[in-house]
C-alpha cells in the first residue's frame, strides 16, 4: 500500500502603500521586504505593493527608498 502525502505551507499575503510621511507622496519603486530572508518586492506607480510570505509568528517588514 502505497499512502501519498501533501502538505503545503501556510502562507499569507501583506499588502499595503509607501508613502512620505511628511508630504503623503507616493513612493514609487520603493524596496519592501522581510528583514533576514530573501523575499522582498517593489511598490508599484501608486506606491501599493503586495507580498506572499510564509506564515511565521512574527516578522519584520522593512522598506526602503533611494534618497529616504
Amino acid at each position: 500500500m502505497l499512502n501519498t502525502f501533501i502538505i503545503q505551507a501556510q502562507h499569507k499575503t501583506i499588502s499595503g502603500f509607501v508613502h512620505d510621511g511628511a508630504t503623503g507622496e507616493s513612493l514609487i519603486g520603493a524596496s519592501v521586504y522581510i528583514d533576514n530572508t530573501s523575499l522582498g518586492t517593489i511598490s508599484n506607480e501608486y506606491g501599493f505593493y503586495s507580498l506572499t510570505i510564509p506564515e511565521k509568528d512574527s516578522i519584520t517588514v522593512c522598506a526602503s527608498y533611494l534618497g529616504y
